[in-house]
C-alpha cells in the first residue's frame, strides 16, 4: 500500500463518517473509561483502523507520567499496541501486514511513544477542544485555571487524557478480508467495550465489541 493510498483511505474514512449523518458528539463520544472508539475503512488493498480511547482503558493513570514506574507502564502499553497482528487479527488468506502505526496523546511525551510517535500534532481532548487550548479558546499554556497545555481537567481537577492510534495495513489479497478480530481485550483487561464504525465495499455498518464478542464482520 502506497503512502498516497493510505492518505486516500484516511480521507475516505472522514468523508464516509461525516456523510453518515452522525453528529459531532456521536463521532467523538464523551470520555468514558473502559470504552474505546474504532473507525475502520477497508478496501481491496488493505485497511485503516483508527482507534481512540481514554488512557485509563490501557494504563492506570491519565496524567503525564512522572515516575519510573509510570514511564515503564507507558512503555508496556506502547509495546502491546505495537503487536499489530494481535491487536487486529485477520484471515491469513488475505495476507495483511502492518504498514504503519502512529500513536499520539496530549498527555504522553513523544519520546515515550518512541518510533510510533505521530508526526502530526497531538489529538483533540475528550471534550473536542484542541490540545493546548482550553474550551474558551485561550492561548496554549494559559487557560483560566492555570493548567498546562494539552491536558483536560474535570470540575474536580482530575486529569483526563486520550490516546489515538492509527494502524495502516496492506493486504496482498484484500478481497478475502471480510472482517477481523480485535485482540485489545486480551491485551488490556481494563477495556470493556469498543464502539466500531466500518466503511467498506459493502457499505457502512456499526458494531459494539466486547471481550466475549470481539469479532468484527463486514
Amino acid at each position: 500500500m502506497t503512502h498516497r493510498l493510505s492518505v486516500f483511505l484516511s480521507a475516505l474514512a472522514l468523508v464516509l463518517f461525516l456523510s453518515s449523518g452522525r453528529s459531532p458528539a456521536q463521532l467523538h463520544p464523551a470520555h468514558e473509561h473502559g470504552a474505546a472508539r474504532l473507525n475502520v475503512v477497508a478496501e481491496e488493498g488493505g485497511f485503516v483502523a483508527d482507534l481512540e480511547s481514554p488512557l485509563a482503558s490501557f494504563i492506570s493513570f491519565e496524567h503525564e507520567p512522572s515516575t519510573p514506574e509510570q514511564r515503564a507502564e507507558v512503555a508496556d502499553m506502547v509495546a502491546k499496541l505495537a503487536r499489530a497482528d494481535e491487536v487486529f487479527q485477520t484471515d491469513a488468506a488475505a495476507g495483511c501486514r502492518l504498514e504503519s502505526l502512529a500513536l499520539s496523546s496530549a498527555n504522553i511525551p513523544a519520546d515515550l511513544l518512541g518510533e510510533y510517535a505521530s508526526k502530526e500534532p497531538a489529538g483533540r481532548g475528550h471534550d473536542g477542544g484542541e490540545a493546548g487550548h482550553d474550551h474558551d479558546g485561550e492561548e496554549a499554556g494559559h487557560d483560566h485555571d492555570g493548567e498546562e497545555a494539552g491536558r483536560d481537567h474535570d470540575h474536580d481537577g482530575e486529569v483526563h487524557g486520550d490516546l489515538d492510534a492509527e494502524y495502516v495495513f496492506a493486504c496482498s489479497d484484500g478481497a478475502k478480508l471480510a472482517g477481523l478480530k480485535v485482540g485489545l481485550f486480551e491485551l488490556f483487561p481494563n477495556l470493556e467495550e469498543v464502539e466500531v464504525q466500518v466503511a467498506g465495499a459493502g457499505g457502512q455498518s456499526a458494531a459494539e465489541l466486547t471481550a466475549s464478542s470481539p469479532e468484527l464482520k463486514w
